[in-house]
């Protein structure tokens, strides 16, 4: 869409004077050539030009990163601006999203959506509306997002409903009103306007068109969010727009602040976003420089032993990548069924990893044994490479990027390894292989200068952009919806949910892990909550869950 829109904005007019008056499809200006309608709309630039070619910096290596176990960011401290506060770790919220496309569609089932800077003449405009929408929660959502629409149509506040205008002159500044109303379009009679846009490819038409049916309803007093919803948000399959790519559900993306992030929509009106704050990591190396640990700080452990007397595999014109195998994989982590104590898992004689970062030019012959795979992955080494070249491109990297790529290999090495052993009996053991990629996103995210320092403040905001170009681009002002109660909560029990005390709600969700598992251990984590009394009858309604 923005290539379409810049294809068709190079015109050789200038405009000296923008007047558009029912009745007029060409402007007339003192001693300005007539200008043709078509040219002063698609000269103007998309008040938000934000767009997939903007979400520069996913991750692929992280598209088989799927943590279970989340804290809920709504529990994290937050400042009046809307800003987490927040240290190291996995953490979720359900937000308010809004659209910030016209005539564009609703996201659908299974699309990826993937982190992009806010964008555009007016993109501040809309970033100080959702900001300051956090402190004024007498402000509907739908309010909002109607105020977004007319911004994004390029409609007049003045000419608006009192309601609106209202609403506008609480989101927004008297200087900030006197901008979108400098900027805005007229009305366009419909004739004219078909007569301007009939040449025009379909996607640019269908947005224009809405942008002018918008423009219309909104200065009408009695018109229905639903109409201007029928409107703004089309219904059904897209068909793939221009510049589309495929973007898995669920990729994550890194954010400039330190951190990654990734979007799940349910429609356009709320958003499931999942982030990981990096934590510090150790990582231990042995004198070829092979990693031996990888460890965090809560006595997680990934320990290896290679064996020596495999001879190490190369690659024929890269020098300086080779490979060896393991004699030992262990895994170590503290048991949360049981207080002070560890569980451990190890693998004899499997696997192998790659070491070092590939030049790319090397060559793979068959092989046989325990390096059968090389091929493959040298392949996967020189993609991973790639990734982190286009990572690189967008930020100013600091140090060595070799112990980014031990990590990816490892991590690969790992998951090849253990899952591949036919052996089922270790259900911890696939999560705690993340503990690799979480130590890769912490050097990734200090190369790039993210992470200078590990507690950070968590301001969401930016873009939400999907995979397919003909769906809505979304954004959130971190403006949580309200959490619901557990399904098994029962009010005559348990008392008035929305009652409770923030802290006890957050007890609450984080002895669910323990419910179906280990239910005393359940009851006695609910008992043992820090704030209130313990719950009344815990045990009873237990069975009815």
């Amino acid at each position: 869409m923005g290539t379409l829109w810049s294809k068709y904005s190079k015109l050789s007019v200038l405009v000296w004077l923008l007047l558009v008056t029912p009745g007029t499809l060409l402007i007339r200006c003192a001693g300005v050539p007539e200008i043709p309608l078509l040219d002063v709309i698609l000269q103007r630039e998309p008040p938000i030009t934000t767009s997939l070619s903007d979400a520069v910096t996913e991750v692929p290596f992280l598209n088989d990163f799927d943590p279970k176990e989340m804290s809920l960011l709504i529990f994290e401290p937050r400042d009046p601006d809307g800003t987490f506060q927040v240290v190291t770790g996995l953490f979720e919220l359900t937000a308010k999203s809004y659209c910030l496309g016209v005539g564009k569609y609703a996201p659908s089932e299974g699309d990826g959506y993937l982190y992009a800077p806010l964008k555009g003449p007016w993109a501040d405009i809309v970033g100080n509306i959702l900001r300051r929408s956090l402190n004024q929660p007498e402000i509907s959502q739908q309010d909002i997002q109607v105020l977004l629409w007319a911004i994004l149509s390029r409609t007049k506040i003045s000419d608006m409903p009192r309601d609106m205008q209202l609403t506008a002159a609480k989101l927004l500044t008297s200087e900030e009103i006197f901008e979108l109303n400098g900027g805005a379009l007229g009305l366009i009679p419909e004739e004219l306007l078909q007569e301007a846009l009939a040449k025009l490819p379909p996607e640019v038409r269908q947005v224009l068109e809405a942008e002018a049916s918008l423009r219309r309803m909104l200065t009408e007093a009695m018109v229905s969010y639903d109409e201007l919803e029928r409107v703004a948000v089309l219904r059904g399959d897209p068909p793939p727009g221009k510049g589309s790519r495929q973007v898995p559900r669920g990729r994550w993306s890194y954010h400039p602040d330190g951190y990654f992030i990734r979007y799940f929509p349910s429609g356009y009106s709320q958003t499931r976003i999942q982030l990981y704050v990096p934590e510090s990591f150790k990582i231990e190396r042995d004198e070829l420089g092979r990693i031996t640990s990888v460890a965090d700080g809560k006595g997680n452990r990934i320990e290896t032993e290679y064996d020596d007397t495999v001879d190490p595999v190369s690659v024929a014109g890269d020098s300086g990548i080779r490979g060896y195998a393991f004699r030992l994989i262990r895994l170590v982590s503290p048991d949360p069924w049981r207080s002070g104590q560890i569980r451990l898992a190890e693998w004899n004689d499997i696997g192998w990893t790659l070491v070092n970062v590939p030049s790319g030019g090397g060559q793979v012959g068959p092989l046989s044994g325990r390096f059968s795979n090389l091929k493959e992955r040298y392949d996967w080494a020189k993609a991973h490479k790639n990734q982190l070249d286009r990572l690189d491109e967008q930020f100013d990297p600091q140090g060595d990027i070799n112990d980014i790529m031990d990590l990816g290999h490892y991590s690969l090495a790992l998951r090849d390894a253990i899952s591949g052993d036919g052996n089922d009996t270790v259900e911890w053991a696939a999560d705690h292989i993340y503990l690799v990629k979480k130590a890769w996103q912490s050097s990734v995210c200090k190369r790039e200068g993210g992470c200078q320092e590990f507690d950070k403040p968590i301001a969401l905001g930016g873009a939400a952009s999907p995979g397919d170009t003909g769906e809505q681009i979304l954004t959130q002002a971190g403006d949580p919806q309200p959490l619901p109660p557990p399904d098994w909560w029962m009010p005559e029990d348990y008392g008035n949910w929305d009652e409770l005390p923030k802290c006890r709600k957050r007890c609450v969700y984080e002895c669910e892990k323990y419910r179906e598992v280990d239910p005393d251990l359940w009851e006695k984590c609910i008992d043992s909550c820090p704030c209130g009394k313990p719950i009344a009858s815990v045990n009873e309604p237990r069975g009815k869950s």
